[in-house]
């Protein structure tokens, strides 16, 4: 097992996150986040070694990095990468120094919660606040789309 080289340390967030690979787009959230790299949650994982282009919105406003996918994992049943910062222009690596020390004094709490609409629609097919969603309506509703639908 290689041991651990991280020089930052990681700190806890969740940011809404588009990588931008070979096969398209993958759509995610960040989990953690350092000065040199992040960890990406999404739905399918990309070869360690590639390199990708990252859309990180960050309160609000969308920040392109360029990221290497350092290692593969899996988090809460979906795929996940660690992924280190590449050629970060001087505002991207100052808006990026300055997210990491407000998460390191203020917490993931300082900042504002990515949207749950896509969240929701994709277990609901509607757009209600996630809050007003449970896991049990959203069953229902994907089991009754799945009886209702011609093709399964």
């Amino acid at each position: 097992m290689e041991p651990n080289r991280r020089v930052s340390e990681r700190l806890p967030c969740l940011f809404n996150c588009r990588l931008h690979g070979p096969r398209g787009s993958i759509r995610g959230t960040v989990r953690n986040m350092s000065a040199e790299g992040m960890f990406f949650v999404g739905p399918e994982m990309l070869a360690v070694g590639a390199t990708v282009d990252a859309d990180l919105t960050i309160d609000g406003k969308v920040i392109k990095v360029n990221c290497e996918v350092r290692h593969q994992d899996r988090f809460e049943n979906q795929a996940a990468m660690g992924l280190r910062f590449l050629r970060l222009d001087p505002n991207t690596i100052a808006i990026v120094q300055a997210t990491v020390a407000k998460l390191a004094t203020q917490g993931p709490s300082a900042f504002a919660a990515p949207s749950a609409t896509a969240a929701t629609r994709r277990w609901t097919g509607r757009t209600a606040p996630i809050a007003t969603c449970t896991w049990a309506t959203a069953w229902r509703s994907a089991t009754w789309r799945r009886r209702s639908s011609p093709h399964w």
